[in-house]
C-alpha cells in the first residue's frame, strides 16, 4: 500500500508540472486578449489596449492571471464543462 502511495505522489507531481507549464503557455499566448462590453459584445483590444484592459470584462475562466489559468487548464484536463472553455 505504501509503495502505491509513492507512485501516486510521483504522478501528482508530474500532473502539476503539466498543468503549470500549460498554464504559463496559455498566459503567454492568451492573457488579456478577450474582453467584453457591458452588453456582451467583444472589444477590439488591438486599437485601444488601455481602454480594453481598464473597462473590459473577461470570461469566467481566462488566462489573465495564474490562478485562473491553473483552474482553466485543470477544468480542461478533468473534462468538466470543457466545451464552455473552448467556446
Amino acid at each position: 500500500m505504501l509503495n502505491s502511495f509513492k507512485e501516486v505522489g510521483n504522478f501528482l507531481v508530474l500532473l502539476f508540472l503539466f498543468i503549470f507549464i500549460y498554464s504559463l503557455l496559455g498566459m503567454e499566448v492568451y492573457a488579456n486578449r478577450v474582453k467584453f462590453n457591458e452588453d456582451g459584445s467583444a472589444l477590439d483590444c488591438s486599437k485601444e489596449a488601455y481602454y480594453c484592459l481598464k473597462n473590459g470584462k473577461s470570461p469566467r475562466l481566462n488566462f489573465d492571471n495564474l490562478g485562473n489559468a491553473l483552474l482553466g487548464v485543470f477544468v480542461i484536463v478533468i473534462g468538466d464543462d470543457w466545451n464552455s472553455q473552448m467556446a
